[in-house]
């Protein structure tokens, strides 16, 4: 269901200028029990726009749903993996194609969308360094697609560990190796 479907079966027909910062707080109130606190949050969200809005126009004095708290999302604790599970998985995993992208996501921490749109074009490993020039995202379609970092402090350049210069450095020969070209 759409968030302003939320937003007017929890309304109603009430005209905009009766609608009070209580009605509201219930709304979201019940959304969050219902639902869940991003469901509130994005209904409260779609709200807080459209009384801007109905503001902007003068068909109401004051936008009453700027006085309601966002509910809070809680986060789930991550669990970061100790350097002896790191290394345990690494040796498991030696001889898997994938092997130099694990290596080099747990080397580097770089985000799974940096991983995935890397191009031999953003390595350089006589400078022991790549550039973080793109990002795998989701289109509206729902297809991956490669596109740019969302902030300028996206854009990077991440130091290589000898290590990972050598295993991608042989990573390199083997994809040159051969009559094809290489996939990016």
């Amino acid at each position: 269901m759409q968030s302003l479907e939320h937003v007017l079966l929890g309304l109603g027909t009430r005209p905009l200028g009766q609608l009070t910062v209580l009605d509201i707080e219930d709304l979201v109130g019940h959304l969050q029990t219902e639902s869940g606190p991003r469901l509130a949050g994005r209904v409260l969200h779609v709200l807080r726009m459209a009384l801007q809005q109905a503001v902007r126009w003068q068909l109401v004095p004051g936008n009453v749903a700027q006085h309601v708290r966002k509910p809070r999302v809680l986060r789930p604790e991550l669990t970061v993996w100790t350097p002896e599970q790191a290394a345990h998985f690494l040796e498991a995993a030696r001889g898997h194609r994938l092997h130099p992208l694990f290596a080099l996501a747990l080397h580097t921490g770089m985000r799974r969308g940096e991983l995935l749109a890397l191009q031999w074009g953003d390595v350089d490993l006589d400078a022991q360094e790549l550039t973080v020039r793109h990002n795998l995202v989701k289109n509206s379609a729902g297809q991956d697609v490669v596109g740019e970092p969302k902030t300028e402090a996206g854009r990077r350049r991440v130091a290589l560990a000898q290590d990972i210069v050598a295993l991608l450095g042989a990573h390199h020969r083997r994809e040159h190796r051969g009559r094809r070209a290489p996939r990016p």
